[in-house]
């Protein structure tokens, strides 16, 4: 599975390399699986991807929420919830198939690392 690359600063680069050296082993009940690409990883199959660097979503969607001290903007269609951090410096999209569980664990199972390699600024409240 490839993962797209953004182009980054060399400080978001920087952090995301070490954001995705420290990503955990399982999300959820999935376990990592084999990725190209620099800046994600993914787990299970069909894969949840997991992209540091990237964008703001198109538009701002409405259902923001805080997720151990993460904000999140969710996206949901028929076939996956994509989940973008909120005021996060890079930004860490999680897009989970409509297969999986989309209570959160992918959101739980990443916060220790996203908190750890990215930088708060302004989330759902501000």
């Amino acid at each position: 599975m490839e993962i797209d690359a953004p182009e980054l600063s060399e400080a978001d680069a920087a952090a995301c390399r070490d954001f995705v050296d420290t990503l955990p082993d399982r999300v959820g009940d999935q376990e990592r699986v084999e990725s190209e690409g620099a800046f994600g990883a993914a787990y299970g199959d069909p894969p949840i991807v997991v992209t540091c660097g990237v964008g703001k979503p198109d538009h701002l969607m409405t259902n923001c929420t805080s997720i151990d001290g993460v904000d999140w903007y969710f996206e949901e269609s028929d076939e996956a919830l994509i989940a973008t951090t909120v005021g996060r410096q890079p930004a860490i999209e999680i897009v989970v198939p409509a297969e999986y569980d989309q209570t959160a664990p992918a959101q739980v199972d990443l916060g220790p690392a996203i908190t750890a390699h990215t930088t708060a600024g302004q989330g759902c409240t501000g």
